[in-house]
Protein backbone atom coordinates (compact mmCIF):
# COMPACT_ATOMS: atom_id res chain seq x y z
CA UNK A 1 0.00 0.00 0.00
CA UNK A 2 1.39 3.39 -1.01
CA UNK A 3 1.04 6.59 0.94
CA UNK A 4 -0.23 9.54 -1.06
CA UNK A 5 1.95 12.64 -0.76
CA UNK A 6 0.13 15.44 1.01
CA UNK A 7 -1.07 18.40 -1.07
CA UNK A 8 -1.95 21.81 0.31
CA UNK A 9 -5.57 22.25 1.36
CA UNK A 10 -7.99 24.29 -0.69
CA UNK A 11 -6.76 23.41 -4.20
CA UNK A 12 -9.30 20.95 -5.54
CA UNK A 13 -10.10 20.47 -9.20
CA UNK A 14 -13.77 19.59 -9.78
CA UNK A 15 -14.72 18.45 -13.26
CA UNK A 16 -16.84 16.03 -15.26
CA UNK A 17 -15.22 14.04 -18.05
CA UNK A 18 -17.40 12.63 -20.83
CA UNK A 19 -16.26 10.70 -23.90
CA UNK A 20 -17.86 11.49 -27.26
CA UNK A 21 -18.02 8.94 -30.11
CA UNK A 22 -16.77 11.35 -32.78
CA UNK A 23 -15.98 14.95 -33.65
CA UNK A 24 -19.53 15.66 -34.86
CA UNK A 25 -20.77 15.63 -31.24
CA UNK A 26 -18.18 18.27 -30.31
CA UNK A 27 -19.19 20.35 -33.35
CA UNK A 28 -22.86 20.16 -32.34
CA UNK A 29 -22.01 21.32 -28.82
CA UNK A 30 -19.86 24.16 -30.17
CA UNK A 31 -22.90 25.48 -32.05
CA UNK A 32 -24.96 25.76 -28.85
CA UNK A 33 -25.66 29.03 -27.08
CA UNK A 34 -27.18 27.44 -23.99
CA UNK A 35 -27.48 24.23 -21.98
CA UNK A 36 -30.62 24.09 -19.88
CA UNK A 37 -30.58 27.12 -17.56
CA UNK A 38 -26.98 27.98 -18.46
CA UNK A 39 -25.70 30.23 -21.23
CA UNK A 40 -22.57 29.41 -23.24
CA UNK A 41 -20.10 32.13 -24.16
CA UNK A 42 -17.27 31.26 -26.58
CA UNK A 43 -13.83 31.63 -25.02
CA UNK A 44 -10.48 30.50 -26.39
CA UNK A 45 -9.50 27.91 -28.96
CA UNK A 46 -6.06 26.46 -28.35
CA UNK A 47 -3.60 23.71 -29.15
CA UNK A 48 -2.42 22.36 -25.81
CA UNK A 49 0.85 20.43 -25.52
CA UNK A 50 1.58 18.62 -22.25
CA UNK A 51 4.62 16.57 -21.28
CA UNK A 52 4.23 14.28 -18.27
CA UNK A 53 7.24 13.70 -16.04
CA UNK A 54 8.34 11.08 -13.55
CA UNK A 55 11.49 9.68 -12.01
CA UNK A 56 13.24 6.76 -13.74
CA UNK A 57 11.72 4.38 -11.16
CA UNK A 58 8.22 5.91 -11.59
CA UNK A 59 7.94 7.13 -8.00
CA UNK A 60 5.15 9.56 -8.76
CA UNK A 61 3.04 7.23 -10.90
CA UNK A 62 3.26 4.52 -8.25
CA UNK A 63 1.84 6.99 -5.74
CA UNK A 64 -1.04 8.19 -7.97
CA UNK A 65 0.52 11.55 -8.81
CA UNK A 66 0.64 12.98 -12.34
CA UNK A 67 3.23 15.71 -12.93
CA UNK A 68 2.64 17.82 -16.03
CA UNK A 69 4.79 20.43 -17.80
CA UNK A 70 2.92 22.74 -20.17
CA UNK A 71 4.29 25.73 -22.16
CA UNK A 72 2.46 29.04 -21.80
CA UNK A 73 2.68 32.27 -23.84
CA UNK A 74 5.20 33.46 -21.26
CA UNK A 75 7.33 30.69 -19.74
CA UNK A 76 5.60 27.48 -18.72
CA UNK A 77 3.76 25.88 -15.82
CA UNK A 78 4.26 22.67 -13.86
CA UNK A 79 1.22 21.01 -12.31
CA UNK A 80 0.95 18.05 -9.94
CA UNK A 81 -2.40 16.26 -9.76
CA UNK A 82 -3.30 13.65 -7.16
CA UNK A 83 -5.47 10.57 -7.71
CA UNK A 84 -8.63 11.95 -6.13
CA UNK A 85 -12.08 10.37 -6.38
CA UNK A 86 -14.93 9.92 -8.87
CA UNK A 87 -18.60 10.24 -7.88
CA UNK A 88 -21.01 9.72 -10.74
CA UNK A 89 -19.83 11.95 -13.58
CA UNK A 90 -17.69 14.18 -11.36
CA UNK A 91 -13.97 13.90 -10.62
CA UNK A 92 -12.47 15.66 -7.62
CA UNK A 93 -8.72 15.78 -7.09
CA UNK A 94 -6.15 17.99 -5.51
CA UNK A 95 -3.66 19.89 -7.61
CA UNK A 96 -0.79 22.34 -7.31
CA UNK A 97 0.35 24.55 -10.21
CA UNK A 98 3.46 26.72 -10.25
CA UNK A 99 4.47 29.19 -12.95
CA UNK A 100 8.02 29.02 -14.32
CA UNK A 101 9.69 31.86 -16.18
CA UNK A 102 11.45 29.47 -18.55
CA UNK A 103 11.35 25.80 -19.41
CA UNK A 104 13.43 23.80 -16.91
CA UNK A 105 16.92 22.80 -17.94
CA UNK A 106 17.83 19.14 -18.31
CA UNK A 107 18.15 17.08 -16.27
CA UNK A 108 14.75 18.33 -15.05
CA UNK A 109 14.34 18.74 -11.30
CA UNK A 110 11.47 19.83 -9.10
CA UNK A 111 11.45 23.63 -8.81
CA UNK A 112 11.89 25.14 -5.37
CA UNK A 113 8.68 26.15 -3.61
CA UNK A 114 5.36 24.40 -3.31
CA UNK A 115 6.01 21.41 -5.58
CA UNK A 116 9.27 20.59 -3.88
CA UNK A 117 7.58 20.99 -0.49
CA UNK A 118 4.85 18.50 -1.39
CA UNK A 119 6.75 16.04 -3.61
CA UNK A 120 10.36 16.49 -2.55
CA UNK A 121 10.47 13.69 -0.02
CA UNK A 122 9.30 11.30 -2.73
CA UNK A 123 11.42 12.59 -5.58
CA UNK A 124 14.46 13.84 -3.66
CA UNK A 125 17.26 14.66 -6.07
CA UNK A 126 16.19 12.10 -8.66
CA UNK A 127 16.03 13.56 -12.17
CA UNK A 128 12.67 13.80 -13.90
CA UNK A 129 12.19 12.40 -17.37
CA UNK A 130 9.39 12.61 -19.92
CA UNK A 131 7.09 9.55 -19.90
CA UNK A 132 4.17 10.69 -22.08
CA UNK A 133 3.15 13.51 -24.41
CA UNK A 134 -0.48 14.56 -24.77
CA UNK A 135 -1.68 16.99 -27.43
CA UNK A 136 -5.15 18.54 -27.31
CA UNK A 137 -7.06 20.54 -29.91
CA UNK A 138 -9.36 22.46 -27.53
CA UNK A 139 -12.38 24.73 -27.88
CA UNK A 140 -13.57 26.35 -24.64
CA UNK A 141 -16.75 28.08 -23.53
CA UNK A 142 -17.66 29.94 -20.36
CA UNK A 143 -20.77 28.55 -18.68
CA UNK A 144 -22.86 31.39 -17.28
CA UNK A 145 -25.75 31.09 -14.81
CA UNK A 146 -28.83 33.33 -14.40
CA UNK A 147 -26.88 35.78 -12.22
CA UNK A 148 -24.30 36.23 -15.02
CA UNK A 149 -21.66 34.45 -12.96
CA UNK A 150 -19.13 32.20 -14.69
CA UNK A 151 -19.76 28.90 -12.93
CA UNK A 152 -17.82 26.49 -15.15
CA UNK A 153 -15.70 26.07 -18.24
CA UNK A 154 -16.78 23.72 -21.01
CA UNK A 155 -13.89 22.27 -23.02
CA UNK A 156 -14.35 20.31 -26.23
CA UNK A 157 -11.18 18.29 -26.75
CA UNK A 158 -9.68 16.26 -29.58
CA UNK A 159 -6.93 14.30 -27.83
CA UNK A 160 -3.86 12.38 -28.99
CA UNK A 161 -1.02 10.92 -26.97
CA UNK A 162 2.36 9.38 -27.65
CA UNK A 163 5.58 8.25 -26.07
CA UNK A 164 8.21 11.01 -25.81
CA UNK A 165 10.13 11.42 -29.04
CA UNK A 166 7.75 9.21 -31.00
CA UNK A 167 6.79 10.47 -34.43
CA UNK A 168 3.32 8.92 -34.55
CA UNK A 169 0.43 10.04 -32.38
CA UNK A 170 -2.39 7.85 -31.14
CA UNK A 171 -5.70 7.73 -32.96
CA UNK A 172 -7.68 10.76 -31.84
CA UNK A 173 -10.40 10.44 -29.25
CA UNK A 174 -12.98 13.02 -28.24
CA UNK A 175 -13.73 14.30 -24.77
CA UNK A 176 -15.98 16.89 -23.14
CA UNK A 177 -14.80 18.42 -19.87
CA UNK A 178 -16.89 20.58 -17.55
CA UNK A 179 -14.67 22.18 -14.92
CA UNK A 180 -16.00 24.18 -11.98
CA UNK A 181 -14.84 27.78 -11.81
CA UNK A 182 -17.32 29.56 -9.53
CA UNK A 183 -19.35 26.53 -8.48
CA UNK A 184 -19.03 23.07 -6.99
CA UNK A 185 -19.66 19.43 -7.82
CA UNK A 186 -23.44 19.82 -7.85
CA UNK A 187 -23.45 22.33 -10.71
CA UNK A 188 -20.87 20.37 -12.68
CA UNK A 189 -22.95 17.22 -12.27
CA UNK A 190 -26.08 19.08 -13.39
CA UNK A 191 -24.40 20.30 -16.58
CA UNK A 192 -23.02 16.83 -17.32
CA UNK A 193 -26.47 15.31 -16.82
CA UNK A 194 -28.05 17.83 -19.21
CA UNK A 195 -25.48 17.03 -21.89
CA UNK A 196 -25.86 13.28 -21.50
CA UNK A 197 -29.62 13.54 -22.03
CA UNK A 198 -29.11 15.09 -25.46
CA UNK A 199 -25.88 13.55 -26.74
CA UNK A 200 -24.26 10.08 -26.78
CA UNK A 201 -21.70 10.97 -24.12
CA UNK A 202 -20.26 8.43 -21.70
CA UNK A 203 -18.66 9.22 -18.34
CA UNK A 204 -15.13 7.96 -17.83
CA UNK A 205 -13.12 7.38 -14.69
CA UNK A 206 -9.91 7.84 -16.71
CA UNK A 207 -7.87 10.99 -16.81
CA UNK A 208 -6.08 11.84 -20.04
CA UNK A 209 -2.85 10.81 -18.34
CA UNK A 210 -4.12 7.46 -17.06
CA UNK A 211 -5.53 6.60 -20.48
CA UNK A 212 -2.28 7.55 -22.18
CA UNK A 213 -0.17 5.48 -19.79
CA UNK A 214 -2.42 2.44 -20.13
CA UNK A 215 -2.21 2.62 -23.92
CA UNK A 216 1.52 3.31 -24.00
CA UNK A 217 2.43 0.62 -21.48
CA UNK A 218 0.26 -1.83 -23.35
CA UNK A 219 2.36 -1.20 -26.44
CA UNK A 220 5.59 -2.16 -24.68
Amino acid sequence: MTEEPAAPDGETEIEAKLLAPDRSVLDALAARSSIGRFQLRPADDASVHSTYLDTPDRTLSRNAVALRLRPKPSGCEMTAKWGGSVHGDVHERREVTVALDTAPARPIALPSGRLRETLGRWVGEKPLEAIAVIEIERRTFDVIDATSDRVAELALDVVRHSAPGAGARSTAYYEVEIEATGSGAEVVGEIASLLRREYPLQPTSDTKFSRAMRDLEGDE
